[in-house]
């Protein structure tokens, strides 16, 4: 993401500001680190579910998602609407997502990392 916005669209990705340019990266950083784990046990279980089963305890795992998307926000979002207040940047773009990945092709040598659900996951 960093280097399209380098080469495309570098207003998104403010290098000439450091200050700037290190909120982007630590955002990003931070939101991989600390709120993506609590998304993939949530979204990805209904999604994916031939991949993820649902987390044992639904409930405290969508508590922990929300907790962890609103330090996240109370963090991240204090000037605006925006990671950088009202200017648009590539942080944006990594949190904010209509869908998550798709799942990668069955392939010999790749195995789930998590026992598939044997069936749906229940609704929230």
């Amino acid at each position: 993401m960093r280097y399209i916005a380098l080469k495309y669209k570098p207003e998104l990705y403010p290098i000439t500001e450091p200050e700037l340019c290190g909120t982007v990266d630590f955002s990003m950083d931070t939101f991989v680190g600390e709120v993506y784990k609590h998304h993939i046990a949530i979204v990805y279980a209904v999604f994916f579910s031939d991949y993820y089963a649902p987390p044992a305890d639904q409930a405290a795992a969508a508590a922990a998602y929300m907790g962890a998307m609103a330090k996240w926000g109370k963090t991240f979002l204090k000037k605006g609407k925006y990671v950088l207040g009202d200017k648009l940047s590539i942080a944006d773009f990594k949190v904010w997502s209509p869908h998550p990945p798709p799942p990668l092709p069955p392939h010999p040598y790749l195995t789930p990392t998590i026992t598939p659900s044997p069936s749906p996951p229940p609704s929230l």
